[in-house]
């Protein structure tokens, strides 16, 4: 006799709940047998790791120490513009970088240079979606940029 369909057999076919599956072990460390500590293997083992883990604190500093390496002081070179204008302006490019001596959370605003800390409450602050520094919202007339990165955004519009 062939198995009847049920209205519930038939939703299972279609859209099967979840199945039991087994459970992972979360052990991440073999077991410590017994054995004498001062053997030669043990000590031997013992010097490896401690190497393995000299390595890994000396790749971990390095990465950090290169990682501030990259960053650069505020500074401003100086190109000539492309194209000829009738003043003799030339086009600056501001490069910046968090110093090191500043801490995270008390930056400066861009265009009045007033720290973080020492400003009002009732003042919000944004950060600039071109060169990524922190200004007073007041401190600008564009929006969501500094002025130094609106003013290179809107001469480029022109």
């Amino acid at each position: 006799m062939a198995e009847e369909e049920t209205p519930s057999k038939m939703l299972d076919k279609i859209n099967p709940g979840p199945g039991t599956e087994a459970v992972a072990s979360t052990r991440k460390r073999g077991k410590q047998l017994a054995s004498v500590l001062t053997s030669e293997e043990q000590i031997a083992n013992k010097k490896r790791k401690l190497e393995e883990k000299m390595q890994k604190e000396a790749k971990k500093n390095e990465r950090i120490k290169t990682k501030s390496n990259k960053r650069q002081k505020i500074t401003k070179q100086v190109k000539p513009r492309k194209r000829q204008s009738s003043s003799s302006e030339t086009e600056e490019e501001i490069i910046y970088e968090d110093p090191s001596d500043y801490e995270e959370d008390d930056a400066q605003c861009v265009s009045c240079a007033e720290a973080y800390s020492v400003t009002s409450e009732s003042e919000d602050w944004i950060q600039c979606l071109q060169c990524n520094m922190w200004l007073h919202e007041g401190c600008t007339k564009y929006e969501n940029v500094c002025d130094i990165c609106g003013k290179k955004v809107y001469r480029k519009k022109k």
